[in-house]
């Protein structure tokens, strides 16, 4: 018997009432032509441990796949929702959010993994700050595995919390997609994600949501093996980054303070320059470099130590990640 397979053509169908029973933790699995890495994302969910089987639903988002994204098995948690053509991971995220019923929304990216007490560890983390406090805007992330851009080795990292603007204009150190779980009824407040970007649409998101005060917890859980990524383009960053920058120029919001502004344009110029490396224009990406150091000084590539990093890395996640690498 195959999942529940809605074809999702427009936003008035999304707002639909939903007539399912409502989870507590909506799971959202962007996926484009990625059937047999969705496949290993979407087990890795099932196989949590310390939560409820019937406290979780699975939004498969098919952004336009060719052939289809297609689930088999009888898990009836598991919806699958289409965009008729490729629209990006903003708008896929976005469906996910429109279709989702729970009250939590966690985002697994369909070329990572999770590991077994992921949610358990976040979902108790974010109940106890619910219980003392009567802030709703507010999220977990946990730790997670991540390969060293200049060596290529796993590490384990640990990112600080985010409680002021500053820290989110600063990069998304502390929320690559897979590891973040929040209230749905955050994005009634903070909206969607902007479809415009393909690129750096999280720091978009997280800047305004830091505007409206919002913080950004961590559990130090190991939770996430993040896949290697290979599609860095200069050219897509840099459309991201005009739009942004126009988004929250001086003109439009006045009252970001010079020390916030000059971290916003030191994180946007690292973003430019890292871009421009992984093509090979050395000189461009070198300048980016320089105006970033210059709006910021630093002694270390990122605006701020964001993490605690290891390399310390299990036997078993290493394997697990090499495979990943073998069939990315």
């Amino acid at each position: 018997m195959r999942a529940n397979t809605n074809i999702v053509q427009t936003p008035k169908e999304l707002a639909q009432p939903k007539l399912r029973p409502c989870p507590l933790v909506s799971i959202v699995v962007p996926i484009f032509n990625r059937a047999e890495t969705a496949v290993r994302a979407i087990r890795t969910v099932q196989a949590q441990r310390g939560i409820a089987a019937e406290d979780l639903e699975i939004v498969a988002v098919d952004d336009g796949s060719v052939p289809n994204f297609e689930w088999t098995d009888e898990d009836t948690r598991i919806r699958i929702v289409r965009s008729n053509h490729n629209r990006g991971s903003a708008a896929a995220r976005n469906v996910g959010i429109h279709a989702a019923n729970g009250t939590y929304i966690a985002f697994l990216d369909s070329d990572d993994v999770w590991l077994e007490e992921k949610l358990q560890h976040q979902l108790a983390a974010l109940r106890s700050l619910e219980q003392n406090s009567d802030d709703r805007l507010q999220g977990i992330v946990c730790g997670f595995y991540y390969p060293n851009r200049l060596t290529g080795a796993l590490q384990a990292r640990v990112p600080r919390s985010a409680h002021s603007l500053s820290d989110f204009v600063s990069g998304c150190w502390f929320a690559p997609g897979s590891a973040l779980m929040i209230r749905r009824s955050a994005f009634d407040r903070v909206g969607l994600l902007d479809e415009r970007l393909r690129r750096l649409e999280d720091l978009d998101w997280f800047i305004r949501f830091g505007r409206l005060g919002g913080k950004l917890y961590v559990v130090p859980y190991l939770g996430v093996i993040i896949a290697p990524s290979y599609s860095e383009n200069a050219a897509s960053v840099a459309a991201a980054i005009e739009i942004i920058a126009s988004k929250f120029s001086p003109i439009k919001v006045p009252a970001m303070s010079p020390k916030i502004r000059r971290r916003f344009k030191a994180y946007l110029s690292l973003e430019q320059g890292a871009a421009y490396l992984l093509e090979g224009e050395r000189l461009k990406g070198l300048s980016y470099l320089a105006a970033s150091f210059w709006h910021k000084p630093r002694l270390t590539p990122a605006v701020e130590s964001f993490w605690e990093r290891s390399d310390d890395v299990p036997k078993g996640v290493l394997a697990t990640y090499h495979n990943m690498i073998k069939r990315a």
